[in-house]
């Protein structure tokens, strides 16, 4: 019934029903579920992470990392140079700051979603109103699927790559040169903030 804190240089561990976990590890797999706590701290260098039913925030900061998320209540926070990330029922926000990641957003249920990204795919599907998002990225693809239609402020900036949305612009301002695409203007009546940087790599939103 209280917090965790472990420090392991090479291994496994596994937790599960508690309160806060701070786990550093730098080759250790770590799998838990059924944490109660207010916050889920993990910082590792190579390794598999696995978390599910998190009441808190996740806070992972890594090197060479595979992460599996299911099922968070609260916010989510990644630093992870190269890897792969998937996650499932997200709550809160959800942020990465990496270089080589491939993404997969499935069933987001939060409102703001924030990515850095240098290459690797990215596919987003979003159930609710987003108020924010930001994405930067080069050589990655980018797919944004969204259940709910978007409102507010949209900009898109694309270099060596194709732009497909469904939107129709107020206020519009288009910069279109031989190996880029500007684009800038509102839908809808909301304050949402959508813009998507992205290098050699086409991005494609759905609604």
């Amino acid at each position: 019934r209280g917090d965790i804190q472990i420090s392991n240089k090479n291994g496994t561990i596994s937790i599960d029903d508690a309160e806060s976990v701070l786990i550093s590890g730098d080759y250790s797999n770590v799998k838990a579920s059924n944490l109660k706590g207010d916050k889920v701290m993990i910082e590792s260098r190579s390794a598999k992470l696995e978390l599910s039913n998190v009441l808190g925030s996740v806070i992972v900061n890594g090197g060479y990392l595979n992460i599996e998320l299911e099922n968070i209540s609260n916010d989510v926070s990644i630093t992870n140079r190269s890897g792969k990330v998937t996650a499932k029922e997200i709550n809160g926000s959800f942020i990465i700051n990496g270089d080589y990641n491939k993404i997969k957003l499935d069933d987001f249920k939060g409102s703001e979603i924030q990515m850095v990204n240098r290459s690797g795919d990215i596919e987003i599907n979003a159930l609710n109103d987003l108020n924010l998002i930001n994405i930067e990225s080069s050589y990655t693809p980018i797919k944004l699927n969204l259940s709910s239609p978007f409102s507010g402020n949209v900009r898109f900036n694309i270099t060596y790559g194709k732009l497909s949305h469904p939107y129709k612009l107020n206020n519009a301002t288009l910069v279109d040169e031989r190996n880029s695409t500007k684009i800038e203007g509102t839908v809808g009546n909301g304050n949402g903030r959508m813009y998507i940087e992205s290098r050699n790599g086409n991005v494609t939103i759905n609604q």
